[in-house]
């Protein structure tokens, strides 16, 4: 069993934070591995407490409107055994290099606080439940880490059709509109978006305005990894969740489906009653 231990710059050294991830694994790969899921999900949980901004008067065009990973990690990770020694692979580095300028975080003990909750209301759910979640907020982060604007809008796209379990447009749209009290104006603005998703992918068009489009793809994909993460009905299972989304929103719709699960609940105890 090997420990994996990822390391970040001491904060003596240039005032960022140091990580150290603990996990059981049969070789160096697979510690990696799930030591960086591990901490995607912790940061997935922090960027949803982190408060977006909109700078209007930003001098670079494509940050007017934020959108990108606020906690992120450091350049070299290494990987060490129980004892402290390293492991025949022993570090590892990203793609791509980060030289951004450590960040200070406002109220970091507050938040710190409420992802523990969340971090303790995963891990009292159900297996099934747990990694329904664990997926989503692992797509949530990679789809934020990427630079590159135009495929962090794709990624985002591809977030909501694995919480919404749907790869209709119309269901997608449907199902994440359903959390929203304007859900007309949310539709709106979720074809807008898939239209331009599409005009990209299918015809090669950049999206205009890439990073209000982004800014508004996390408003919606933060919104539903926020219901799904909390629970407030304790669903066990994604199908649970997909289901709800699915459900009518509109009272007369509603009322109908109710009077009719009536009648069928009268006829199924009638056919039960002997005669």
């Amino acid at each position: 069993m090997a420990a994996c231990h990822l390391k970040y710059p001491a904060l003596s050294a240039c005032a960022s934070a140091s990580v150290v991830i603990r996990v059981r694994a049969i070789n160096d790969l697979t510690a990696f591995t799930e030591a960086m899921d591990s901490l995607s999900i912790y940061r997935g949980l922090w960027q949803l407490h982190i408060q977006k901004k909109i700078a209007l008067f930003s001098m670079i065009s494509d940050e007017t409107h934020s959108s990108g990973a606020v906690v992120k990690v450091g350049n070299i990770h290494t990987v060490h055994l129980p004892d402290g020694s390293m492991t025949r692979s022993a570090h590892w580095h990203e793609d791509a290099s980060n030289h951004e300028k450590p960040i200070e975080i406002k109220g970091f003990d507050v938040i710190e606080k409420k992802v523990g909750a969340l971090i303790a209301k995963l891990n009292k759910a159900t297996n099934q439940y747990h990694n329904f979640c664990g997926k989503a907020l692992l797509s949530y982060v990679a789809a934020i880490d990427k630079v590159d604007q135009e495929a962090r809008f794709v990624a985002l796209w591809l977030c909501l059709e694995l919480i919404t379990g749907a790869d209709d447009a119309k269901e997608i749209i449907r199902r994440t509109a359903f959390f929203f009290a304007e859900g007309d104006v949310a539709k709106a603005q979720l074809r807008s978006l898939r239209a331009a998703r599409n005009s990209h992918v299918h015809a090669g068009v950049k999206p205009g305005g890439i990073d209000v489009k982004n800014f508004q793809m996390c408003v919606f994909v933060e919104a539903l990894l926020g219901f799904i993460i909390i629970n407030h009905f304790k669903f066990s299972k994604a199908s649970e969740w997909r289901d709800f989304m699915s459900t009518a929103t509109d009272l007369g719709t509603i009322d109908q489906q109710m009077a009719r699960l009536r009648l069928v609940k009268r006829l199924v105890t009638l056919s039960a009653t002997p005669a």
